[in-house]
């Protein structure tokens, strides 16, 4: 991975999570517009709904349409990281955490070990080692 460099978010952001899909969504950049919660083909009565609940009914089935393999999924709010490629739109997959440090610590073990790294790859080894030994003032 000597091309890619580490990225953590420095503020939560809503993903879109299942059991149905392998990867998590990110929200803002899919057009969904749900707040954390649990949702699926069932969560509402069409009979009287309010213009509020009608709303979120469109939206849930929207984001049901777009990833039809679909049938349930939850909006949660997480910190991110994943390995990008800068000038590329190379990038892994994010991994997501209730902390920056958790985030941090999960890009060391799935991405970085001693044997082998170039100077980019240490330092973003170093600056992610930074953030878990500093959690505490995160």
């Amino acid at each position: 991975m000597a091309f890619m460099r580490a990225e953590v978010s420095k503020a939560k952001e809503l993903f879109l999570v299942s059991d149905d899909i392998e990867d998590p969504v990110f929200c803002r950049y899919n057009g969904i517009d749900l707040p954390c919660g649990y949702y699926d083909d069932k969560v509402f009565n069409e009979d009287n709904m309010t213009p509020r609940e009608f709303d979120e009914y469109n939206a849930v089935y929207k984001v049901l349409r777009k990833f039809p393999r679909m049938k349930r999924f939850e909006i949660v709010s997480m910190y991110y990281g994943r390995l990008t490629a800068p000038g590329y739109m190379d990038c892994t997959e994010y991994v997501l955490g209730d902390t920056i440090a958790e985030v941090a610590q999960a890009l060391l073990d799935m991405y970085y070990d001693t044997d082998g790294m170039d100077d980019d790859e240490k330092e973003d080894e170093e600056m992610l080692m930074r953030i878990v030994e500093n959690a505490w003032c995160v």
